[in-house]
């Protein structure tokens, strides 16, 4: 096989799975702001889920010491890792009963950031996935998948993209 071909087939593969990703991660965070939305024990749940998941993505950027540190990958993830604590306790506030008397407008942003720490604690988790995978079958000792600035600005924008149909969702449960 040549090159082209070789290249054209991987990318087939890449764009397949991406997809397959993608799409799983979009009903994963779609089901989860309507469990979050009806269910007590699951706004709980997802509550101490978040705030676990955001210390520890926190704590993995705070820890991680690099040859060359880059300050701005620090912050942006220390960002989301707030954002993400931020709405598990969001979660614990959360009453069936408060959010039939709020207007769309105030309902549109409050699921957009709890529909954020989803997407991106789940985007961020199968990259950690396969971070270790890969690194558990390399023989030598080699970079993460996820290591340059711009992989990093990759993943938390593919964390923004998967809430493109969330306002259109959330503005739904005001009707």
């Amino acid at each position: 096989m040549d090159y082209n071909a070789r290249q054209a087939a991987l990318f087939a593969c890449s764009t397949a799975v991406g997809g397959g990703l993608g799409i799983v991660i979009s009903m994963v965070v779609n089901l989860a702001l309507i469990e979050i939305s009806i269910s007590p024990f699951f706004s709980m749940y997802f509550g101490v889920l978040f705030i676990l998941v955001g210390c520890l993505i926190l704590w993995r950027v705070l820890s991680h010491e690099s040859e060359n540190p880059l300050q701005m990958k620090r912050l942006h993830l220390s960002i989301f890792a707030g954002t993400i604590i931020l709405s598990g306790a969001l979660c614990f506030l959360l009453d069936r009963k408060i959010f039939v008397g709020l207007a769309p407008w105030m309902k549109v942003p409050l699921y957009m950031t709890l529909g954020l720490a989803v997407a991106f604690a789940l985007t961020f988790s199968i990259v950690d996935v396969l971070n270790y995978i890969i690194g558990f079958f390399q023989n030598s000792v080699a970079k993460p998948v996820v290591e340059s600035s711009q992989q990093v600005f990759l993943v938390l924008i593919v964390s923004l993209a998967a809430l493109g149909s969330l306002p259109v969702w959330a503005a739904g449960l005001t009707v």
